[in-house]
């Protein structure tokens, strides 16, 4: 744990624009958002907090590696504005133009159920476009795997092939279960 601390803390930035931004829902509920926090401790333990193989000795530890280490790997945390206390979390990647969201977990407080997270998650893939349209290297596309609390998405998102075999081209060889040939398009 200690050497993959020191490297944590060597990565200062990502490629995408950070925040800590609470959202209002359409059901009344705010959560709390923050993209892109590379210093919080808390990126170590999403694995363990949501049953997830993104750990340390789990199935898909070169992407926990990825997501603590390179610019281009990040989390999204979603959180109860009120207490702090931790609802859910997708782990991401970008690559070019596209950010890749994979398996937006269930959520882990009772006061927000799945819709909320997804509701959240789809308003941060649309403020991220946004923030990122003056940019050198604007995001154009987010789209996320169909799995977890995307499952039983509320909202009119149908599951695409987008065509794309390699969407990790140019990254570290690492394992993530969001795909070209079965997604959802976000934004």
């Amino acid at each position: 744990m200690v050497k993959t601390e020191k490297k944590k803390r060597k990565k200062t930035s990502v490629t995408v624009p950070t925040m800590d931004k609470d959202f209002s829902l359409q059901n009344g509920k705010t959560i709390n958002v923050v993209v892109g926090n590379v210093s919080n401790m808390m990126n170590l333990t999403y694995g363990e907090r949501t049953g997830a193989c993104l750990r340390i000795g789990g199935h898909s530890d070169n992407f926990y590696h990825l997501c603590l280490e390179n610019e281009n790997g990040f989390h999204i945390r979603f959180s109860n504005p009120d207490n702090g206390k931790f609802v859910s979390r997708v782990s991401c990647y970008r690559n070019g133009n596209t950010l890749f969201f994979n398996q937006l977990r269930y959520s882990e407080d009772t006061n927000y159920d799945n819709e909320d997270i997804v509701e959240a998650c789809a308003l941060i893939a649309k403020e991220l476009i946004e923030l990122s349209k003056n940019s050198s290297y604007p995001i154009e596309n987010v789209v996320i795997s169909p799995d977890y609390a995307m499952a039983s998405r509320p909202f009119d998102m149908d599951r695409e092939d987008l065509g794309v075999y390699n969407t990790k081209k140019g990254l570290p060889k690492f394992y993530s279960d969001v795909s070209g040939d079965d997604v959802i398009v976000l934004a």
